[in-house]
């Protein structure tokens, strides 16, 4: 499987087209780390919008200007629906934040496993067959 290393997080496409981007352990995640990750990864899957999968378990840390930019330019441009899977409750506030008061132009969801985020993510490639 063909992988992207950035400095925050791994990142391949799966064989459903899924997008799937896992933060490391211990990540910082600071506005220029993660802007440099979100062009790497823009290089390595195009860019067209696709389903992503956003693999939150590992603990990291995340600047509140690197929060401001994931939920008002990466969550809206880079997919078609994004699941964020994670079982820390703090990932599940800020994502239901993110739900509730930034307006996502895209479907997004907290998941507590793998199969749930696929199983999701691709009733919308379904629907985007068919569209």
């Amino acid at each position: 499987m063909d992988k992207l290393i950035t400095s925050i997080a791994d990142v391949w496409i799966d064989g459903n087209d899924i997008i799937h981007k896992e933060v490391h352990n211990n990540a910082h995640v600071d506005l220029n780390s993660l802007k440099v990750s979100f062009k790497q990864t823009l290089g390595y899957t195009g860019p067209e919008k696709r389903l992503m999968l956003y693999d939150l378990r590992h603990h990291f840390t995340i600047t509140d200007d690197a929060l401001d930019f994931l939920q008002d330019t990466i969550v809206n441009s880079q997919g078609i629906a994004m699941a964020i899977l994670s079982n820390s409750i703090a990932v599940r506030i800020m994502t239901d934040y993110v739900i509730n008061n930034k307006n996502p132009k895209v479907p997004l969801k907290f998941c507590s496993t793998e199969a749930e985020a696929a199983k999701w993510l691709m009733a919308f490639k379904k629907i985007n067959a068919v569209a």
